[in-house]
């Protein structure tokens, strides 16, 4: 509904919110099962590296330029337009990765959540660079 009031002029703030809400569910959903499938698309060895890089050069390079092209779309069109384009990607990677056929994967030992969090806290404090560059990010996030 919210992409057909855009290409209107009829979206309100709360339809564009809850848009957006979507969006960032979608993402946080699809950018960890993504990671997590590499190893499987991918034998183990050398190979896992370089395809991890590509990965994330691609997820850069459109983040990047799908950013710049969506303003120039708007600035000839409207944002429905854009929106909609999003929409019709979403449904085109959806057909792609259901085309995936992968190997079953072995099953990993349950882990509890509190000592998953205090492994990953001690590898996070352990590396100075790391923190320090959180703590930068968050700065300039904030400004």
């Amino acid at each position: 509904m919210t992409r057909i009031e855009t290409l209107t002029g009829t979206a309100s703030i709360w339809s564009l919110a809850g848009l957006e809400m979507f969006n960032g569910a979608a993402g946080a959903f699809f950018q960890p099962a993504v990671n997590g499938l590499m190893p499987q698309l991918v034998p183990p060895g050398p190979m896992l590296v370089p395809a991890n890089a590509l990965l994330q050069i691609a997820n850069n390079a459109v983040a990047i330029i799908g950013s710049g092209l969506a303003g120039l779309v708007i600035a000839v069109s409207c944002p429905g337009v854009v929106l909609a384009w999003d929409g019709v990607t979403f449904l085109l990677s959806a057909a792609v990765f259901l085309t995936l056929r992968l190997p079953p994967a072995a099953r990993q030992e349950r882990r509890h959540f509190l000592a998953d969090l205090v492994e990953g806290w001690s590898a996070f404090a352990g590396r100075r660079w790391l923190w320090v560059l959180t703590v930068l990010s968050m700065v300039t996030s904030a400004l």
